[in-house]
């Protein structure tokens, strides 16, 4: 019955895009869209950052490995270009000798491709990411117009348009696969509204082509396809036929695109930070428990998900237990609000929920982070927009312990993903433009060392120096034939000189190589023992000493005197990189924190 009545209210309800985009809904979508863009423009001044730097390699063809055009997400595919990768620096000498990281993006890929085939300058490369953007959010607000009450498609609309998951996609030029994948899933949630409610063939098209655009433009996508099988499960639009099919329609794409991703070699394998469950099924099970609950929290409350994953893997126990009393208490909330809102509002608050966990659940093959909610959030901030919608009349209803137990989560939500949101936003913005500032600093120093063949740093505090020598390139300089990031620590090291071209480094707080940076390049369960050893080209590497959750002590041996000239040594501290020379043998010389 409450199926039936869903759909009566929703037949009532359906119009045209067109007629959806009423005079005061275009103001709404103009005042949205300037919000969102006024709070990211000031990634114009982000330049380029991390992977970019990559990108512009291959499409320049000085990366150790040849690329076309629409493959510059794979990052190592083989066995043959993984030697020739850490042969030059690109990957870490601690690389798992299995490591394969190659994502399946034609589509974002040739995005960049044509930004560098037109010599569009950084600044205008920023500029055609936050014209996806803009894209996005007005498609979003069409997309609300669609499936909620016009209340909670303007909460909605607002909240999505003000959430922090945007500003790394937005302000990262290799992220923006995550906007073109958003874009063209709202085009496809749009075609579906459309067929559920007149089924045509061109209309069945419209869905199949975008849903293959969005999954070519990344896996991100898969998002996308999690919130659509959930809104078509439990929404009640449409008929039932209708919704079969179109979930046929959803899921044709996404298979053929999974079959290719593991028939062409695509994923990623031996690392630690992303996970692949035909590989390692049972590291996957455990991201699972891990990172599941970490990605909820965040988009729930937004906190920030690496923190509650951390708290998840240090003390599962009384971790797990705070994150399911929060993410429970808040969805009971919205239930309970919604109670007596009637069927459709029920029903697309359950859709929305239902698509919200299926549309995190690919996400746990990587790493947590608010970068990989931004698709996610679409569901979520209908469900942010319907507590709050419906919320003032079930405060009304209430008793008055109810009313203050209600007032309270309404208010909080409210702030959560409004005022906070906005904060975070434009504090995150902030921090990718300051990138820049940081990166000329380095470039300056390592312009000293343009003689030497061989670089080596000894204490990254994070993976941001691991680009260091692809960036003076793309400055126009020449990146060294070799590139050593030796050890990651942001506590201080000491290093003793034991031989004319031999040292070790020793951790004296934390151990090295414990931070997630360095976890991308090896998998949890192939950590690296004592008295194991790496050899490169030029260099000889022996774990002297483990620890839990890293390595406590290493020895290097290089081929020639450390003081020769060939050798240029770099030292991070706090967050500044320095030139260093090495001390005398039998001596030693304490590295200080390197983090800022």
């Amino acid at each position: 019955m409450l199926r039936a009545e869903a759909r009566r209210v929703n037949r009532s309800q359906e119009m045209s895009v067109a007629g959806d985009l009423s005079r005061r809904s275009v103001w709404v979508l103009l005042l949205a869209v300037t919000a969102a863009l006024a709070l990211h423009a000031p990634t114009l001044r982000s330049g380029l950052l991390a992977d970019d730097f990559l990108h512009d390699a291959m499409l320049r063809g000085t990366f150790p490995v040849e690329r076309s055009a629409w493959d510059l997400y794979a990052f190592v595919k083989s066995e043959v270009e993984r030697s020739a990768l850490i042969d030059r620096g690109v990957l870490p000498w601690w690389s798992h000798p299995d490591l394969r990281l190659a994502g399946l993006r034609p589509l974002a890929s040739l995005s960049l491709a044509l930004d560098h085939a037109l010599g569009l300058s950084p600044p205008l490369r920023h500029a055609v990411s936050l014209g996806w953007f803009a894209l996005l959010v007005v498609l979003a607000g069409v997309w609300y117009r669609r499936i909620l009450p016009p209340a909670a498609a303007t909460i909605a609309l607002f909240v999505f348009a003000l959430d922090p998951a945007h500003v790394s996609p937005v302000g990262w030029l290799a992220n923006r696969t995550t906007v073109m994948c958003g874009v063209f899933v709202l085009l496809a949630l749009l075609a579906t509204e459309s067929l559920l409610a007149r089924p045509t063939r061109a209309k069945q098209g419209a869905v199949v082509l975008a849903t293959g655009l969005a999954l070519a433009s990344g896996e991100y996508a898969l998002s996308g396809v999690g919130i659509a099988v959930g809104w078509l499960l439990l929404s009640g639009r449409g008929t039932p036929r209708s919704r079969r099919v179109a979930l046929a329609l959803w899921l044709g794409p996404t298979l053929a695109y999974l079959g290719l991703h593991l028939s062409l070699g695509y994923g990623a394998v031996g690392s630690s930070n992303y996970v692949n469950l035909l590989a390692s099924p049972s590291v996957f099970a455990l991201a699972m428990v891990l990172r599941l609950p970490a990605l909820l929290a965040s988009e729930s409350f937004l906190l920030p998900g690496e923190l509650v994953h951390g708290a998840l893997v240090l003390d599962f126990g009384m971790s797990i237990v705070l994150v399911a009393l929060l993410v429970g208490a808040a969805w009971l909330v919205g239930y309970r609000v919604l109670r007596e809102a009637g069927a459709a509002p029920r029903a697309q608050y359950l859709a929305a929920s239902l698509g919200l966990v299926l549309a995190v659940l690919p996400l746990v093959a990587t790493l947590p982070s608010f970068r990989l909610l931004a698709i996610p959030s679409l569901a979520g901030a209908a469900l942010v927009a319907l507590l709050l919608a419906f919320g003032l009349t079930a405060l009304r209803r209430s008793g008055w312990i109810g009313r203050v137990l209600l007032f309270a989560a309404l208010s909080g939500a409210l702030f959560i993903h409004t005022a906070l949101a906005g904060g975070v936003s434009y504090q995150s913005v902030r921090a990718v433009t300051a990138g820049r500032e940081a990166l000329a600093d380095q470039l300056a120093v390592a312009k000293g060392a343009a003689g030497a063949d061989t670089w080596l740093l000894l204490n990254a505090w994070d993976l941001s120096f691991s680009w260091l020598p692809w960036a003076q390139e793309t400055a126009g300089g020449v990146a060294p034939p070799a590139w050593r990031v030796l050890a990651t620590c942001s506590r201080p090291l000491t290093l003793t000189r034991t031989g004319p071209s031999s040292f070790t480094l020793s951790a004296k707080e934390a151990p090295m190589l414990a931070d997630p940076g360095p976890a991308l390049f090896r998998a949890i369960d192939a950590p690296l023992e004592e008295g194991s050893t790496v050899t490169l080209r030029g260099l000889r590497v022996r774990v002297d000493r483990s620890a839990r959750w890293g390595v406590s002590q290493l020895a290097f041996t290089l081929d020639d005197d450390l003081d020769a000239e060939r050798y240029a040594f770099f030292a991070t501290n706090q967050g500044r990189l320095e030139r260093l020379r090495m001390p005398q043998v039998g001596s030693a010389l304490e590295l200080p924190s390197a983090a800022p």
